[in-house]
């Protein structure tokens, strides 16, 4: 624990730490308002002692300053000074002082104060701390309340609440866009021949696959089970499908190799996408345009399956 005594006297300043030396491990010494500033910045102690009559800059300033800077207000300062004025203590704590000492003090009653400032610093510091792991927690809890916890894209509640706010955006705007329904085709064999665990491999391996030529502004989401929703903002029919077929041809090359820790598979997959677009006489709202896709899906599954296919 570092503690800053500040006073232009250096009488004064070997007085204070004589009292307190058995209190902090390390005493650092400033002997003007504009050297207490720099070493408060530079040490981050952890509370200072400040004396209020100094030239140039005064303690009053100097409380103010650090007071108001996000990376030294959170250090109790105490003001110590022989005007004692009731307008001088109230002007110290205006200016962020935690506490104040007349001149002159009982050793005893200094010391106890700088141990009631640092018993309040270690409070202070223990409350942050916590309030810090709440927030951390409260980002993780959002995190998941969105997002699917096996291939950690979007969840159906997230992919659907977005898919609704896009339209509305898209239609205000007189913008396009497009909704892909992709589906991992004969899935259900993968999980019949290997087990879920290869097949739970399988699906993350394939987001990486989607995810990788989409833009930041897209939005992937799992649909349910091996099928996937892609949200393509400002896209119009010609960029969605060559998009799909991206997509597709990417799945259809790819090589899963894949294990579940105790076996090594090495498989080959391929998917059918279904491609819906807005504007569409179709579709007027979000559960028309996911009819669409499906719709579109279930043609190119029916067609062959490894296909990309748009209703028109």
């Amino acid at each position: 624990m570092k503690v800053l005594i500040v006073d232009d006297n250096p009488d004064s300043v070997d007085c204070i730490a004589h009292i307190i030396a058995d209190f902090p491990d390390t005493i650092i010494k400033a002997y003007n308002g504009e050297e207490a500033i720099e070493i408060t910045k530079k040490e981050a102690p952890y509370l200072i002692l400040l004396d209020i009559m100094m030239p140039k800059l005064n303690g009053f300033q100097v409380c103010k300053i650090l007071s108001n800077d996000i990376s030294t207000k959170s250090i109790p300062i105490i003001m110590i000074s022989a005007k004692t004025e009731v307008h001088d203590i109230k002007k110290g704590l205006e200016a962020g002082a935690y506490d104040y000492i007349r001149k002159p003090f009982a050793p005893t009653e200094l010391l106890a104060r700088v141990i009631s400032a640092a018993r309040f610093k270690k409070s202070q510091d223990e409350l942050l701390k916590t309030k810090q792991r709440l927030e951390s927690m409260n980002e993780e809890l959002a995190h998941l309340a969105i997002t699917d916890s096996l291939t950690q894209v979007y969840n159906h509640t997230f992919l659907i609440s977005t898919l609704k706010y896009e339209l509305s955006r898209t239609e205000r705007f007189a913008k396009s866009m497009a909704f892909l329904m992709i589906d991992i085709d004969l899935f259900k064999q993968v999980n019949d021949t290997y087990g879920h665990l290869i097949g739970d491999e399988v699906l993350k391996e394939i987001v990486t696959i989607i995810k990788a030529p989409i833009r930041a502004i897209d939005v992937l989401g799992r649909y349910g089970g091996e099928e996937f929703g892609l949200l393509l903002p400002e896209t119009n029919e010609k960029g969605a499908v060559v998009l799909a077929e991206k997509i597709r041809k990417h799945v259809e090359e790819h090589k899963f190799s894949v294990s579940d820790g105790v076996q090594y598979v090495s498989i080959s997959l391929t998917v059918s996408i279904g491609v819906a677009i807005y504007p569409d006489k179709e579709v007027t709202n979000v559960l028309t345009l996911i009819k669409k896709a499906d719709d579109a899906l279930y043609i190119s599954k029916n067609e062959g399956r490894n296909k990309v296919y748009k209703i028109k």
